[in-house]
């Protein structure tokens, strides 16, 4: 005869499995964010570095305003992540037709642009070489999370 006990083992394997994969899916920008302060150099390029930081931060704020109640109600709006100042009232003017994917997504793709455009322009390659393959992979990484954790 099968115990109580030994289902209940299954049961809570399955509950913990499916929260340690929830817990493993939440977007978090620090791994982006140390590759721009390690990587992006000079004091030319600080601002961009804010920049680029500040876009992650903002794509974790808008991804976790759609599944946290709580986040929605500390950060309602866009106007509430300008007042912020993770979006400027520029971007929040592209960002606001749009949905929530979407403006996620939008700022992601900004991120990988001006990373792009910096490595093009700065005459040297960002980390003495191309990490272009490096962000690129990153940034995939932390956009899946973000999908992941809508569904």
């Amino acid at each position: 005869m099968i115990t109580k006990a030994f289902v209940l083992s299954f049961f809570m394997g399955a509950v913990y499995a499916r929260w340690w994969d929830q817990y493993m899916s939440m977007p978090t920008a620090s791994r982006l964010a140390h590759l721009v302060s390690s990587l992006i150099e000079g004091d030319k390029a600080c601002d961009l570095r804010k920049k680029l930081v500040r876009w992650l931060h903002a794509s974790v704020a808008i991804t976790y305003q759609a599944v946290s109640q709580t986040y929605k109600l500390k950060f309602p709006s866009l106007i509430s992540l300008e007042g912020e100042n993770l979006l400027t009232p520029k971007e929040r003017e592209h960002l606001e037709p749009l949905g929530s994917l979407a403006r996620s997504q939008v700022l992601l793709a900004w991120f990988m642009s001006a990373v792009r455009e910096h490595d093009k322009m700065s005459g040297e390659y960002i980390g003495g070489r191309s990490m272009l393959p490096v962000f690129y992979d990153e940034l995939m990484n932390f956009s899946g999370n973000c999908n992941r954790l809508r569904l």
